[in-house]
């Protein structure tokens, strides 16, 4: 997601939301207290990812590149029209494959990151401390389910007749092989073109 972010950043000249490091309390965001930083288009992530539409609202008017792991619910949804954003590309991933990746992910980033992670679900404090096929038995029981849950909700809100955002949908399969044709699909989709 974050390759496909800074790529999309570097092809069209859009910035991200603007960078929050120096914000006042951005130190306690990455212990999973995030409250108080105005800066923040979201609180929460991945399946309690809910949108600030105050927030986004800021950085509308400009054009800029705003990503994110948000479930498609009635509050994100509302939050994304209300700021005025009609258009969302959602890449897909299979959520075996999530899986496996996410594993390698907090792994890598260490216990220190357990705070921050559990935003999105609990995690045991000796998680870090298990073996490999340990962790990986514990995240196919607590984090696949969200992940394919994830997966069927973008599903579910891009089939619906009443849906109000116009839906993009891209499979991270089409990421690995044909990265070229991935970006183009994406820049073609929201009217941007490549400097």
């Amino acid at each position: 997601t974050t390759y496909t972010w800074q790529t999309l950043a570097e092809l069209t000249g859009l910035e991200t939301t603007p960078k929050t490091d120096e914000s006042p309390g951005w130190t306690s965001y990455w212990s999973g207290r995030e409250f108080g930083i105005d800066t923040l288009y979201s609180a929460g992530d991945f399946t309690s990812q809910m949108l600030r539409p105050q927030a986004l609202s800021r950085f509308a008017p400009d054009g800029f590149l705003f990503g994110a792991h948000m479930l498609p619910s009635f509050h994100n949804v509302t939050a994304l029209k209300d700021a005025g954003l009609a258009k969302v590309t959602v890449l897909l991933r299979d959520p075996r494959d999530a899986t496996v990746s996410w594993v390698h992910h907090l792994r890598k980033m260490g216990a220190e990151t357990r705070g921050y992670h559990s935003k999105i679900y609990g995690l045991p404090v000796d998680l870090w401390d298990w073996p490999h096929d340990r962790q990986m038995a514990f995240h196919v029981r607590t984090f696949l389910p969200l992940a394919v849950n994830w997966v069927e909700a973008w599903l579910e809100y891009y089939a619906d007749p009443a849906r109000e955002l116009d839906i993009q949908l891209l499979l991270f399969d089409d990421l690995k092989t044909a990265p070229r044709r991935y970006f183009e699909r994406i820049l073609a989709f929201h009217g941007n073109t490549a400097q």
